[in-house]
């Protein structure tokens, strides 16, 4: 391999990655309210895998409180970070990532004390294979 072709192999690997994600995306409700960035800046798993049959999972991530302009309101919202990925040829493991996400912030929704975005800091680790 030349250094040329290194590089390009190296850059194409399965990690995280700097990702432009729409807050309406990860926040449907955010559709009723004008939102101050519409986007955020995050890191997200992406890349490619030796095996056609395996993808770029996630495997740990966590919660990054942004403030966020909603109407007249500053609020901290969670975004889910990716910090670390692998490839897997386990699709499970990305939705249950992902379902546990949806239910941390279903909690977080529906607690009747206020949780400011500041107090969450969550990681879920899940390794295929174990």
């Amino acid at each position: 391999y030349s250094m040329f072709s290194f590089n390009i192999f190296v850059n194409t690997l399965c990690k995280p990655r700097e990702t432009l994600v729409e807050v309406e995306h990860e926040f449907p409700e955010a559709k009723l309210r004008r939102v101050v960035p519409s986007c955020v800046l995050l890191q997200r798993c992406g890349g490619c895998c030796s095996d056609e049959a395996m993808l770029c999972v996630i495997i740990l991530l966590f919660f990054s409180p942004t403030k966020l302009q909603l109407k007249q309101f500053t609020r901290n919202l969670p975004f889910v970070e990716h910090s670390q990925c692998q490839c897997s040829n386990d699709s499970s493991t990305s939705s249950n990532i992902v379902s546990q996400r949806h239910l941390v912030l279903k909690i977080i929704r529906e607690s009747p004390v206020r949780i400011r975005g500041s107090d969450v800091n969550i990681c879920v680790v899940k390794r295929p294979g174990y």
